[in-house]
Order: structure tokens, then sequence, then C-alpha cells
């Protein structure tokens, strides 16, 4: 918990920095005058909650079957890692199609639709609509 408190006091004076700078960077046109400007740094005004970080994944690279991405790479599980906790979010515009059921038997598979049916017919593209989503494991964390 040590380490988090000083994440959390570390953006706490980011944000004061930033407040001064600004502010003095406004009252600085103000030529000539003389000011004394004080902040209570004592207490947080704010703390923002440890898994607030997500990385995000277009609902087209599920679509595609998240190919490019080597899970078994030592550096992205290191970045994982350094990152963690965060979230996974799917979004952009192809997330629109997307159906997650978290009572499937089949966990590595997404299905998608493109009328709204979630049959598992192939398209124009050749693409099964119903397609694994990584060869090895991702894990979501849900809230």
């Amino acid at each position: 918990m040590g380490f988090l408190q000083s994440d959390v006091r570390g953006s706490t004076f980011t944000l004061y920095t930033f407040v001064l700078i600004g502010l003095s960077t406004l009252l600085g046109a103000i030529e000539g005058q003389k000011m004394t400007l004080s902040v209570d740094v004592s207490e947080s005004l704010h703390i923002t909650d440890p898994s607030y970080l997500s990385i995000t994944i277009s609902g087209g690279q599920l679509r595609r079957g998240l190919v490019g991405y080597d899970f078994s790479s030592k550096k992205l599980q290191n970045l994982a890692a350094a990152l963690s906790p965060a979230g996974v979010r799917i979004g952009g515009t192809y997330s629109d199609f997307l159906n997650f059921d978290p009572t499937s038997d089949d966990a590595n598979c997404v299905e998608v639709s493109d009328s709204g049916s979630s049959d598992d017919s192939d398209d124009d593209s050749g693409m099964s609509k119903r397609e694994t989503a990584a060869s090895g494991s991702l894990d979501f964390t849900l809230s």
C-alpha cells in the first residue's frame, strides 16, 4: 500500500505544480505586483482508484483474432506487469457488433454479428462470425 500512496501523493503534487505554474503564468501578466501564493498540501483532494488505468482493444482487432499480438513475448508480459492493475476496455466502432456472454462454455471466443444476429456463418471476407479471440490466454479485469 505504501507504493500506491506514494503514487497518489505524486499525482497530487503534479496537480498542485500544474496549478501553481498556470496561476503564476496567468498572474505574471500583471507586472510589478508582488504576490504570495499558499497551497495546503497536507491532504489529498481526490484519490484515484488504483484500477483507473485501462488498455483499449478495438473490436475490429478481436474480430481478426488479435493477429500480430505475441502474448508469450517477455516484453509484453513485463509491460502488463508494470501497468497492473489495469482493466481491458473493448472499444471502437466495431464493438457495437460484439456480444459478450460470460456464461458461454467457450471462454476464448467472441460472437460477432453484422446485423444483430449471432450466427456462425462466414461473411464476405471468409472469416467466421465466431472467432477465437487469441491463441493464448487473455485475462480481463471486470468490475
